[in-house]
Protein backbone atom coordinates (compact mmCIF):
# COMPACT_ATOMS: atom_id res chain seq x y z
CA UNK A 1 0.00 0.00 0.00
CA UNK A 2 1.49 3.58 -0.79
CA UNK A 3 0.65 6.73 1.17
CA UNK A 4 1.23 9.87 -0.43
CA UNK A 5 0.93 12.03 2.58
CA UNK A 6 2.24 12.05 6.43
CA UNK A 7 -0.72 10.06 8.35
CA UNK A 8 0.54 11.52 11.70
CA UNK A 9 -1.75 15.06 10.49
CA UNK A 10 -4.29 13.32 10.37
CA UNK A 11 -7.87 14.03 12.17
CA UNK A 12 -11.51 13.31 12.65
CA UNK A 13 -13.05 16.09 10.30
CA UNK A 14 -16.27 17.20 8.74
CA UNK A 15 -17.92 19.91 6.48
CA UNK A 16 -21.65 20.84 5.40
CA UNK A 17 -22.49 23.16 3.03
CA UNK A 18 -25.59 24.86 2.92
CA UNK A 19 -27.52 27.46 0.29
CA UNK A 20 -28.57 30.53 0.94
CA UNK A 21 -32.01 29.07 2.68
CA UNK A 22 -30.52 27.06 4.53
CA UNK A 23 -31.03 24.21 2.46
CA UNK A 24 -28.03 21.24 2.77
CA UNK A 25 -26.20 20.90 -0.33
CA UNK A 26 -24.41 18.35 1.14
CA UNK A 27 -22.73 16.83 3.93
CA UNK A 28 -18.79 14.79 4.26
CA UNK A 29 -18.21 13.47 7.91
CA UNK A 30 -16.23 10.27 7.04
CA UNK A 31 -15.34 7.52 10.07
CA UNK A 32 -11.68 7.54 9.15
CA UNK A 33 -9.42 9.74 9.77
CA UNK A 34 -8.35 12.61 7.28
CA UNK A 35 -5.55 14.64 6.13
CA UNK A 36 -7.87 17.21 4.46
CA UNK A 37 -11.62 17.17 3.35
CA UNK A 38 -13.41 18.72 0.74
CA UNK A 39 -16.53 18.58 -1.46
CA UNK A 40 -19.03 19.59 -3.94
CA UNK A 41 -22.24 18.62 -5.63
CA UNK A 42 -22.45 18.89 -9.35
CA UNK A 43 -25.97 19.25 -9.05
CA UNK A 44 -25.68 23.31 -7.92
CA UNK A 45 -23.74 25.13 -10.31
CA UNK A 46 -23.68 28.76 -10.63
CA UNK A 47 -24.19 29.43 -7.42
CA UNK A 48 -22.85 32.83 -6.04
CA UNK A 49 -20.24 32.42 -2.97
CA UNK A 50 -22.02 34.64 -0.89
CA UNK A 51 -24.91 32.79 -0.77
CA UNK A 52 -23.15 29.54 0.99
CA UNK A 53 -22.19 28.91 4.21
CA UNK A 54 -19.47 26.38 5.38
CA UNK A 55 -19.91 24.59 9.15
CA UNK A 56 -17.52 22.10 9.73
CA UNK A 57 -15.99 20.22 12.60
CA UNK A 58 -11.84 19.57 13.66
CA UNK A 59 -11.05 16.46 16.11
CA UNK A 60 -7.54 17.79 17.63
CA UNK A 61 -8.12 14.95 20.58
CA UNK A 62 -5.59 12.51 19.13
CA UNK A 63 -3.13 15.19 18.48
CA UNK A 64 -2.40 17.84 21.28
CA UNK A 65 1.01 19.31 19.27
CA UNK A 66 -1.00 20.65 16.63
CA UNK A 67 -4.13 21.67 18.90
CA UNK A 68 -1.24 23.81 21.08
CA UNK A 69 -0.32 25.07 18.13
CA UNK A 70 -3.41 25.82 16.65
CA UNK A 71 -4.17 27.90 19.98
CA UNK A 72 -0.73 29.84 19.74
CA UNK A 73 -1.54 30.96 16.21
CA UNK A 74 -5.25 31.38 16.35
CA UNK A 75 -6.07 32.22 19.81
CA UNK A 76 -9.31 29.92 19.63
CA UNK A 77 -10.82 28.45 23.24
CA UNK A 78 -12.86 25.50 22.67
CA UNK A 79 -13.56 22.59 25.15
CA UNK A 80 -12.58 19.04 24.20
CA UNK A 81 -10.17 20.33 21.79
CA UNK A 82 -12.89 19.62 19.26
CA UNK A 83 -13.00 22.98 16.90
CA UNK A 84 -16.61 24.30 15.38
CA UNK A 85 -17.25 26.35 12.87
CA UNK A 86 -19.09 28.44 10.57
CA UNK A 87 -17.92 30.58 7.14
CA UNK A 88 -20.39 32.72 5.85
CA UNK A 89 -19.26 35.22 2.99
Amino acid sequence: MRKYCDSMGMMHMSLTLLDGDGNEIFTYAPEDYQWWITGFDPSHQDVDAGDLTVIGSIDFSDNPELWEAFLAKYGVEVQKKRLHFWWMR
